[in-house]
């Protein structure tokens, strides 16, 4: 079995990784439609169709916001939302996952005993692929 070790991970906007992620995660999704009907054979089994498809992520970094091109880049993408969404690729060995996003947040978080950091969570919207 193959493995795939995460440090070799990248996360791109557009063509532009962003600086100091620490972890990605996304969770791509299928809704499932309710097919039931009545059925004189009775075998009482519910039946289901496949939905629409849709996707989430996020992304903890080591905040940077000298990072324009990536970091800044995202959280201006929440302060002034651009008119054509951004694309971004989760990169994992020589694949990724890739698609335009919503940025729905970013939230930094400053303790006394570490380092500044921030939490950058999306959606999708529209097509997710994957090479």
């Amino acid at each position: 079995m193959a493995v795939v070790r995460g440090y070799g991970g990248d996360v791109k906007v557009g063509e532009n990784s962003v600086a100091e992620v620490r972890n990605w995660n996304a969770d791509i999704q299928r809704e499932e439609l309710d097919a039931t009907h009545m059925d004189p054979s009775g075998d009482g089994w519910r039946e289901y169709e496949t939905g629409l498809g849709s996707g989430t992520g996020s992304m903890d970094v080591n905040w940077d916001m000298t990072d324009t091109t990536g970091q800044k880049a995202l959280q201006n993408a929440v302060l002034n939302p651009p008119a054509t969404p951004p694309t971004i690729k989760l990169c994992i060995g020589a694949n990724h996952y890739s698609g335009s996003i919503i940025v729905t947040n970013v939230s930094p978080s400053v303790g006394v005993d570490g380092l500044a950091e921030a939490t950058i969570n999306f959606r999708f919207t529209g097509q997710i692929d994957f090479t």
